[in-house]
């Protein structure tokens, strides 16, 4: 059989559902492959962020393999590796706690660097008034000798 020049979309989303709910479905990929001819992955990603209904659609059967990853985990099936790679690609959850926990250290970064430009420039502007004041007391301590001398 040739590989057609595109897939249809609706054959696409009920074959992924119905593989999505078999129950060792537990990688996107090796639905890609089950197909015949097999399916580029990165043309089911290109579908995903064209297609609104697909896209939807996607997010769901990722919520079936996030959960069926879990148990499998749980139940010594799948790798504590395999599955924790895998975790922000499967698990939406997951993914915004991590996408939370990135912004939050990029503020905190940003933050800890405002600190630091703060604290250089009170130091530089402690530094130039103590410079003030030592020259200051200078032409003062000069005044002085030159009132005694004369």
């Amino acid at each position: 059989m040739a590989r057609p020049r595109e897939w249809d979309r609706e054959y696409l989303l009920e074959e992924l559902m119905a593989w999505a709910r078999l129950p060792d479905s537990l990688n996107i990929n090796a639905f890609c492959i089950s197909l015949r001819p097999e399916l580029d992955p990165q043309y089911l990603r290109h579908l995903v962020r064209e297609d609104e209904r697909f896209s939807a659609v996607y997010r769901i059967i990722k919520a079936y393999l996030a959960c069926r990853r879990e148990e499998a985990n749980s139940e010594k099936l799948l790798s504590n590796q395999a599955y924790s790679s895998g975790l922000r690609v499967y698990d939406k959850f997951a993914e915004d706690q991590w996408k939370d926990e990135l912004r939050f250290e990029k503020d905190l970064n940003k933050e800890t660097q405002n600190q630091d430009a703060f604290g250089i420039q009170s130091k530089f502007d402690e530094v130039l008034s103590q410079l003030s004041s030592l020259s200051k007391r200078k032409i003062e301590d000069n005044n002085i000798n030159n009132e005694t001398k004369s």
